[in-house]
């Protein structure tokens, strides 16, 4: 076939993992994609790229619906898988973060599949309503109403990605040292008085099975799970989601990753993924790059 896929895998890996929160089924729906558009006769495809994103957001529609009863009965908080990206210019940095932050891909669950679809193939994709009523086979005014419900839903998520921020290098340091150190009333200055913690470990790995509110019962939670649970080696600090995060090991392998958002120089959100399943990606990069554990 004349037109190369490859040239369209990083848009639809982008598209797939932001409609699902998965970057493992988002791969598997790409390569399904893939197998999918080389089965078919190139003479009935006339506009490869329009194409291409019909099939991967309707595999992302299918998959969506049949992983629901899976998700009802998911132990704790659902929360989206993180991955490994490269750290950015202020203003790209910016741009991204407003976008794909963590914190608004968390509550995008929360959409039903058909309307993370419309937002996701109008706001990253930049599809019009005519394109999209097409892709998933709606009409123009369904399109139009499911984008305006999914934008209700997700403007307070919104309005508070405006007003925070990435936790600054700084800050993130500080949090290390005073985890490491055990200092719970240090860490207690850096927690903003509406802080709140999420943990996922979805039944396989021991964390919070509920949110945590407030600075005290969050302070005695992480100086808590630090002593309990030693690391095998230090924690690293890297780029999760365009934005800063941690990662902390556990005999070579990242056991946690730690997402933050900050606001006035204070922790407002964190955000912690230790379901080992929700790892597997971060932890092959972290095999592929001579083990990030031993930097």
């Amino acid at each position: 076939m004349p037109v190369d896929f490859e040239q369209y895998r990083n848009r639809l890996f982008s598209l797939s993992y932001h409609i699902t929160g998965s970057a493992a089924d988002a791969e598997d729906l790409v390569q399904e994609c893939y197998l999918r558009y080389h089965q078919q006769d190139e003479k009935q495809v006339e506009n490869p790229e329009a194409y291409l994103v019909r099939v991967q957001t309707n595999l992302c529609l299918d998959h969506l619906k049949s992983a629901r009863v899976r998700r009802e009965s998911y132990v704790g908080p659902w929360l989206p898988e993180p991955l490994i990206t490269t750290e950015e210019t202020p203003e790209l940095q910016h741009e991204q973060y407003q976008l794909f932050a963590f914190s608004l891909m968390t509550v995008m669950q929360t959409l039903t599949p058909v309307q993370r679809c419309c937002w996701c193939l109008n706001e990253i994709m930049g599809h019009s309503h005519a394109e999209i009523a097409e892709i998933l086979n709606i009409s123009e005014s369904n399109s139009r109403q499911q984008l305006t419900r999914a934008r209700a839903k997700l403007s307070t998520a919104k309005q508070h990605t405006s007003q925070s921020s990435p936790i600054s290098k700084v800050l993130l340091e500080n949090l290390l040292l005073s985890l490491a150190s055990g200092d719970s009333e240090k860490l207690v200055s850096y927690l903003a008085e509406d802080v709140q913690l999420y943990a996922d470990g979805g039944g396989k790995a021991v964390c919070a099975t509920r949110p945590i509110f407030g600075i005290r019962a969050i302070s005695r939670y992480l100086t808590g799970i630090s002593k309990r649970y030693p690391l095998s080696a230090p924690p690293q600090t890297t780029w999760l989601n365009h934005e800063p995060g941690i990662l902390f090991f556990q005999d070579g392998r990242i056991e946690t990753a730690m997402l933050i958002t900050s606001l006035h120089s204070k922790i407002q959100q964190i955000y912690m993924i230790r379901n080992p399943d929700k790892l597997l990606t971060l932890n092959k990069f972290n095999l592929n790059n001579s083990n990030l554990a031993r930097k």
